[in-house]
């Protein structure tokens, strides 16, 4: 709720409706794009709800961020270990057959849509990936707050949230393409001291009371939270 809030033209599923696109029968699978209650639909008479929708996906060990772009008709997986992976064929053809019944159920145009690759940021240790999904959804939803964003809006939002280098003149942010052992080493300690801050980040928001829960229930449960006026100095 609060992420809606926050960005109101994105729709944020859970990882468990991200575990029924890749394990989920068709019944599963429908329920997230056909909800029981109409409020929560992604789609209305005629159009879209909203431009992006997000799916923190786990494979177990690993978390990868599927996203839905309903302008540019595409579905792509932002994987922090593989920049420019496709979404698993299986997983697409079920999102697309949802997708697909809902332009009808709706009378949307329809559309051709598309199972498309993005560059992203890569992950400098095994531990990262949850904060790059975090990130990754922070900097694209952001991005997608400009009318009529492109592509090329949500890889630049991308490059401005992470670590940027310079490999054969041109910067990027996928630090796994430097070749010199030494220079690649030091990216690496720049991309791990980038989201040990994130980590930091995100627990001073949340102790620092900006993390306000937005439901009358959850204010009437909530603890007081102390606001905390420096980080600590050291890792422990």
């Amino acid at each position: 709720a609060m992420l809606q809030t926050k960005f109101p033209n994105c729709n944020f599923k859970n990882a468990v409706q991200a575990k029924w696109l890749t394990t989920g029968h068709d019944a599963q699978i429908r329920k997230i794009f056909h909800p029981l209650k109409t409020r929560n639909s992604i789609a209305k008479r005629g159009s879209w709800v909203y431009r992006l929708c997000f799916f923190p996906c786990s494979s177990g060990t690993h978390w990868t961020l599927l996203v839905i772009d309903f302008e540019l008709g595409t579905v792509t997986t932002y994987n922090s270990l593989c920049s420019g992976c496709q979404t698993d064929a299986g997983v697409f053809h079920a999102i697309e057959a949802q997708l697909r019944s809902l332009e009808k159920e709706h009378g949307i145009k329809a559309t051709k849509w598309k199972n498309a690759t993005a560059e992203a940021p890569q992950q400098a240790n095994g531990v990262d990936c949850g904060y790059f999904v975090m990130e990754m959804a922070k900097a694209l939803a952001t991005a997608a707050a400009k009318e009529g964003a492109k592509r090329h809006d949500f890889q630049r939002a991308l490059k401005h949230a992470f670590p940027q280098f310079k490999v054969d003149g041109k910067m990027v942010f996928e630090f796994s393409r430097i070749k010199d052992g030494a220079e690649r080493a030091e990216a690496e300690r720049v991309v791990n001291e980038a989201m040990y801050e994130t980590r930091y980040r995100c627990v001073f928001e949340l102790f620092a009371g900006t993390l306000v829960p937005t439901s009358a229930v959850e204010k009437e449960n909530e603890t007081e939270l102390v606001p905390i006026t420096e980080l600590p100095a050291t890792r422990d």
